[in-house]
Protein backbone atom coordinates (compact mmCIF):
# COMPACT_ATOMS: atom_id res chain seq x y z
CA UNK A 1 0.00 0.00 0.00
CA UNK A 2 2.96 2.08 -0.09
CA UNK A 3 4.78 4.11 -2.80
CA UNK A 4 7.22 1.42 -2.82
CA UNK A 5 4.60 -1.10 -3.90
CA UNK A 6 4.86 -2.20 -7.87
CA UNK A 7 1.79 -3.54 -8.36
CA UNK A 8 -0.53 -0.81 -6.00
CA UNK A 9 -1.54 1.02 -9.13
CA UNK A 10 -2.55 -1.93 -11.28
CA UNK A 11 -6.31 -2.31 -12.00
CA UNK A 12 -6.70 -5.50 -10.01
CA UNK A 13 -5.07 -4.25 -6.83
CA UNK A 14 -7.02 -0.84 -7.51
CA UNK A 15 -10.47 -3.58 -7.86
CA UNK A 16 -9.52 -5.04 -4.65
CA UNK A 17 -9.29 -1.63 -3.31
CA UNK A 18 -12.60 -0.72 -4.51
CA UNK A 19 -14.44 -4.09 -2.79
CA UNK A 20 -12.72 -3.39 0.69
CA UNK A 21 -14.62 0.12 0.28
CA UNK A 22 -18.14 -1.36 -0.59
CA UNK A 23 -17.46 -4.20 2.11
CA UNK A 24 -17.14 -1.62 4.36
CA UNK A 25 -19.91 0.23 3.21
CA UNK A 26 -22.49 -2.62 2.79
CA UNK A 27 -21.80 -3.72 6.56
CA UNK A 28 -22.40 -0.20 7.81
CA UNK A 29 -25.92 -0.09 6.01
CA UNK A 30 -26.44 -3.68 7.06
CA UNK A 31 -25.63 -3.01 10.89
CA UNK A 32 -27.80 0.56 10.74
CA UNK A 33 -30.75 -1.23 9.25
CA UNK A 34 -30.24 -4.14 11.26
CA UNK A 35 -33.41 -6.66 11.34
CA UNK A 36 -33.48 -10.73 12.47
CA UNK A 37 -35.52 -11.43 9.41
CA UNK A 38 -33.05 -9.99 6.73
CA UNK A 39 -30.35 -12.20 8.50
CA UNK A 40 -29.94 -14.47 5.46
CA UNK A 41 -29.30 -11.94 3.09
CA UNK A 42 -26.90 -9.60 5.44
CA UNK A 43 -24.76 -13.03 5.98
CA UNK A 44 -24.48 -13.73 2.14
CA UNK A 45 -23.35 -10.27 1.68
CA UNK A 46 -20.67 -10.28 4.77
CA UNK A 47 -19.61 -13.84 3.23
CA UNK A 48 -19.21 -12.00 -0.83
CA UNK A 49 -15.52 -10.83 -0.72
CA UNK A 50 -14.22 -14.33 0.35
CA UNK A 51 -15.87 -16.12 -3.11
CA UNK A 52 -13.53 -13.08 -4.96
CA UNK A 53 -10.91 -15.68 -5.64
CA UNK A 54 -7.55 -15.99 -7.90
CA UNK A 55 -5.19 -14.34 -10.07
CA UNK A 56 -5.45 -12.18 -13.11
CA UNK A 57 -8.80 -12.63 -15.55
CA UNK A 58 -9.70 -15.15 -13.20
CA UNK A 59 -9.91 -12.85 -9.96
CA UNK A 60 -11.63 -9.98 -12.30
CA UNK A 61 -14.18 -12.64 -13.53
CA UNK A 62 -15.05 -13.59 -9.56
CA UNK A 63 -15.52 -10.18 -8.84
CA UNK A 64 -17.99 -9.88 -11.81
CA UNK A 65 -19.70 -12.48 -10.59
CA UNK A 66 -19.66 -11.22 -7.36
CA UNK A 67 -20.57 -7.13 -7.57
CA UNK A 68 -23.93 -8.78 -9.50
CA UNK A 69 -24.61 -10.94 -6.56
CA UNK A 70 -23.83 -8.21 -4.50
CA UNK A 71 -26.52 -5.66 -6.50
CA UNK A 72 -29.27 -8.59 -6.50
CA UNK A 73 -28.57 -8.68 -2.44
CA UNK A 74 -28.76 -5.05 -1.98
CA UNK A 75 -31.99 -4.78 -3.85
CA UNK A 76 -33.40 -7.43 -2.10
CA UNK A 77 -32.47 -5.91 1.28
CA UNK A 78 -33.92 -2.87 0.34
CA UNK A 79 -36.60 -4.26 -0.88
CA UNK A 80 -37.90 -5.91 1.66
CA UNK A 81 -37.23 -3.28 3.92
CA UNK A 82 -39.18 -0.81 1.80
CA UNK A 83 -42.10 -3.26 2.10
CA UNK A 84 -41.62 -3.51 5.74
CA UNK A 85 -41.93 0.05 6.09
CA UNK A 86 -45.17 0.37 3.91
CA UNK A 87 -46.69 -2.63 5.82
CA UNK A 88 -46.15 -0.95 9.63
CA UNK A 89 -47.53 2.77 8.30
CA UNK A 90 -50.65 0.58 7.30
Amino acid sequence: GTWLDPFGRGSERLLQKELTRQFETDMEELLVASDPGKREIALELAKLPTTVRGYGPVWEDSYRVAMTRRDELLAQFRTDQTEGLKFAAE
